[in-house]
């Protein structure tokens, strides 16, 4: 009988609860910007580049929550957001505002993470035999 306090259990559980709590926090953002006040209209190139990846975001923000397509979900969402840490350090040279700093690196390589490791335990993958 294994014992539930070794790494060998709690880690695909917990990684469950970390690919959860990234979709859940994606899903939201995204929820969040539909229910602005006003809300956002998107116009001009740049904007509807924008609104493509804002529904996109939205999209794999539920997939991830939900444990589908695990791994290729996050490794679209690693490249997304390594690809919007890239383009605000080109605008606003080497050290982009705090603001965008800290959460873009951090979730750039957590969706990383996510994508080598897999779902966990817990998810829609798991349930169908696959590891993402």
């Amino acid at each position: 009988m294994k014992s539930s306090f070794t790494s060998e259990y709690w880690a695909p559980r917990l990684l469950s609860v970390l690919r959860m709590v990234c979709g859940y926090i994606v899903l939201f953002n995204g929820w969040e910007r539909i229910r602005e006040n006003p809300p956002v209209v998107f116009t001009g190139a740049t904007d509807s580049i924008e609104a493509i990846l804002f529904w996109v975001g939205l999209a794999c923000g539920a997939l991830l929550l939900v444990g589908l397509f695990t791994r290729l979900v996050a490794t679209f969402l690693f490249l997304v957001t390594a690809l919007k840490y890239a383009l605000f350090t080109v605008v606003y040279g080497h050290y982009p505002p705090l603001i965008f700093d800290d959460r873009l690196l951090l979730f750039c390589f957590v969706f990383l993470f996510i994508s080598a490791a897999g779902p966990g335990q817990w998810g829609l993958d798991a349930l169908r035999g696959r590891q993402g």
